[in-house]
């Protein structure tokens, strides 16, 4: 069974925070990216997951109004897979 855990958070911190609180329990984490144009949330952006280093099986949820914009950026990010 794969465990797979979801992130929204718009702070840098606290996704931090989040991060190390649950990524001995997971398979996978999985965070959500909203850019306010898709949904009116907003959450932290391409730069905070490029600094988070690497998180083996990292996936990000693309909730933003422009994927092709932004798609060849997120595939530089230690993501490993992008949705």
């Amino acid at each position: 069974m794969e465990i797979v855990i979801g992130l929204l958070e718009k702070d840098e911190t606290e996704l931090k925070r989040k991060i190390d609180l649950v990524k001995d329990k997971a398979n996978k984490l999985h965070i959500d990216i909203v850019d306010r144009d898709f949904a009116q949330n907003l959450t932290v952006g391409i730069d905070t997951i490029r600094n988070l280093g690497a998180i083996p099986s990292l996936s990000v949820h693309l909730m933003v109004a422009n994927v092709d914009g932004y798609l060849a950026s997120w595939c530089q990010t230690p993501a490993s897979s992008i949705i």
